[in-house]
């Protein structure tokens, strides 16, 4: 509101080309707003209203001159000032060579060059008019003699005004304490009262947060992949486990999809996150390197931007899952339960690839080790390659390490837990569905094993044995 960019608040800021977003003046203003969001005691710009109209460099002044009466101190270096902009000026200083020509208020600057034998015409622009006077021409050497004698005459003509002398006056009774301020300058960090009204880490989080919902709305791609990437990969794994039986070979199909589940969810989250994630990061560095906000801050508000559609995603993963491939329903808590790993494994993924990322600058090296990663991850704790407990005892340990390990687990004991096992042959006699670590047996009657409808009471399955 205070740089009047109050009616373009929900538009893209754009490049002036591919994307025509704001106007050039409204550009600046937004440019201006990030660097006040800390609040700085002294704003330094230089040449603002380069390439500005007459309007917009005009309402740009206009919105600094604001911001001095709110207590920042606003320090412009500026190129051709029009006539219009000189009357925003409290104080102007006018320098050649690295020597003062004048510095002081914009009100006394007229009469002083009056007094010295330089008055400004009536129709000139006093800025541009003095400008002209305290340069040096080097068109020809008689010009630039000429033009020499006359800055340096400009020089000594500051050094011996009254108002030169004043003002040394007056540094000079406060010597003492510019000692003192310089001392306390030199001996550490500078501690000064701060009278700005500066953002809370919360009103922070909130703001990235709504910028990050704001910028993945405007992307028709990533709101796509973000959201329906994953049924779309469900529907296509209904090609191979639609509407599985309740049989004995049942139990490795759905052994199957709990290795799929685990493949399948993982890795398009972390593809996801390698995708999108690489231009947040370059704003980051950029905007964290100014003093806007720092790392913590930032990922909060991505994952918190992110996980509405990770829910989203998941519970349509869940629904063609159990309605396509026909898991079982034994519980009322099944459901829930099976789509509450499948955002845990979607958030895992995630977090791989954003770690990745925040190590690795380049972005194909990062894709290829959180793949190895999650591949190996799945491998040692996953349950679903070979039983837990014949693998090496140091290769088992590493596996706690692994949520894959727990993941899988919770996975295999819900679908498995309550299973009707239906149409299973006289021969078997004994069976086991093994866990994390627990191989349970499956109780047989005394005249046929499995008969019938045969009840799987409790377990997760790495196969039936």
């Amino acid at each position: 509101k205070e740089l009047g960019l109050s009616h373009v608040a929900d538009s893209q800021v754009g490049d002036g080309e591919a994307i025509r977003g704001l106007s050039g003046g409204e550009r600046r203003r937004v440019s201006m707003g990030v660097q006040l969001l800390v609040a700085p005691g002294v704003i330094l710009l230089d040449e603002p209203t380069t390439g500005l109209d007459s309007f917009n460099a005009n309402q740009l002044l206009r919105t600094l001159t604001k911001l001095t009466r709110k207590q920042h101190l606003v320090m412009i270096t500026i190129h051709q000032p029009k006539s219009d902009l000189f009357r925003m000026f409290n104080d102007v200083i006018m320098m050649n060579g690295g020597e003062m020509i004048w510095a002081g208020p914009s009100q006394l600057m007229l009469a002083h060059f009056d007094q010295i034998g330089f008055p400004c015409p009536s129709d000139a622009n006093p800025l541009q008019y003095f400008v002209t006077l305290s340069s040096v021409s080097k068109h020809t050497e008689e010009d630039r003699e000429a033009t020499e004698e006359r800055v340096a005459s400009l020089k000594t003509a500051f050094t011996d005004s009254q108002f030169h002398q004043s003002v040394c006056e007056e540094i000079g009774w406060d010597a003492t304490a510019l000692k003192r301020l310089r001392q306390r300058a030199t001996s550490g960090r500078l501690e000064l009262d701060d009278p700005y009204d500066r953002p809370s880490r919360f009103s922070k989080l909130i703001t990235l947060t709504q910028r990050a919902w704001a910028n993945t709305f405007r992307s028709r791609g990533a709101v796509f992949t973000r959201t329906l990437q994953l049924p779309l990969l469900a529907l296509y794994l209904l090609l191979f486990f639609t509407r599985l039986d309740n049989d004995q070979q049942s139990v490795q199909n759905r052994n199957g999809l709990v290795l799929e589940t685990l493949v399948e969810v993982t890795l398009a989250s972390a593809v996801t996150a390698i995708s999108l994630f690489p231009p947040l990061r370059e704003r980051y560095h950029r905007e964290a390197y100014e003093g806007l906000y720092g790392a913590v801050l930032f990922l909060a508000s991505y994952f918190l931007h992110s996980m509405p559609f990770a829910m989203v995603s998941s519970f349509l993963w869940t629904v063609v899952m159990y309605f396509g491939a026909g898991l079982q329903l034994s519980q009322a808590s099944a459901v829930f339960v099976y789509w509450l790993v499948v955002f845990l494994l979607h958030l895992v993924g995630e977090c791989i690839a954003v770690l990745m990322l925040g190590l690795v600058s380049s972005i194909p090296l990062a894709d290829s080790v959180t793949t190895f990663f999650i591949m190996v991850g799945i491998a040692l704790g996953g349950g679903v390659y070979r039983v837990s407990s014949t693998v090496p005892r140091w290769l088992e340990i590493l596996s706690y390490l692994t949520p894959f390990k727990y993941s899988g687990a919770i996975m295999q004991v819900n679908e498995m837990s309550g299973l009707q096992l239906t149409g299973c042959e006289s021969s078997i006699s004994t069976a086991a569905i093994t866990t994390v670590n627990t191989t349970l047996p499956v109780a047989s009657t005394s005249s046929s094993p499995l008969l019938g409808n045969e009840s799987v009471a409790d377990a997760g399955s790495t196969g039936l044995l």
